[in-house]
């Protein structure tokens, strides 16, 4: 009896540690934008990004897709890489520091679609390492830092691009005062061919 009650309690602990979820802290990023627009004008992006460690260091890295040119951000970018990861597409790096936990910061990302683009489609990515020793006065992590977590996708943004919404030119409106004028000399005309049949 002794035995199975061993048996069992060894079960039992195995399940709870099996059942317990374990810790994983992350970066989560979450980019926002508009659906629709005209293919003409220049659009903002926004990305909130949080974490679940104190005193880290989040690497957020956006690819733009071809056609769709970066324009600036706030905050700036640590790097601009064009042609990267292929032809045409533009991945865009911010190296956040010392994000306190669970506090949203927020980038805008500011970019500018071709003509001939009909839409876009694509997520933000990121990682985090903890810097357990803090930062120095340079904001850079002291040794020793944790590991890189692995990537964490966010949601995907699709912006739609259509001329149709793009604004219309008005027509340059028929100057109000010259129809009196033309009326006037419609009037004159008309009793010089009259006199003239007389």
């Amino acid at each position: 009896m002794k035995n199975w009650r061993s048996v069992g309690f060894v079960i039992l602990m195995a399940f709870l540690l099996i059942a317990t979820p374990v810790a994983a802290w992350h970066a989560n990023v979450v980019k926002s934008g508009p659906q629709s627009g005209c293919p003409c004008d220049q659009y903002s992006y926004t990305l909130t990004v949080t974490s679940e460690w104190d005193e880290s260091v989040i690497e957020v890295t956006d690819v733009l897709p071809a056609g769709l040119a970066f324009i600036s951000s706030t905050p700036a970018p640590a790097h601009v890489y064009n042609d990267n990861p292929s032809p045409g597409q533009t991945k865009v790096v911010w190296d956040l520091m010392n994000v306190p936990k669970n506090t949203p910061v927020i980038i805008t990302l500011d970019v500018k679609p071709s003509t001939s683009l009909t839409s876009v489609s694509n997520s933000v990515t990121s990682r985090v390492k903890a810097c357990n020793n803090g930062f120095n006065a340079d904001g850079i992590c002291r040794s020793p830092c944790s590991t890189w977590e692995g990537f964490m996708t966010s949601n995907t943004v699709r912006t739609v691009f259509d001329t149709n919404v793009c604004p219309k030119k008005d027509a340059p409106e028929f100057p109000s005062a010259m129809i009196p004028a033309g009326m006037m000399i419609g009037m004159i005309g008309l009793v010089l061919v009259v006199r003239k049949l007389r």
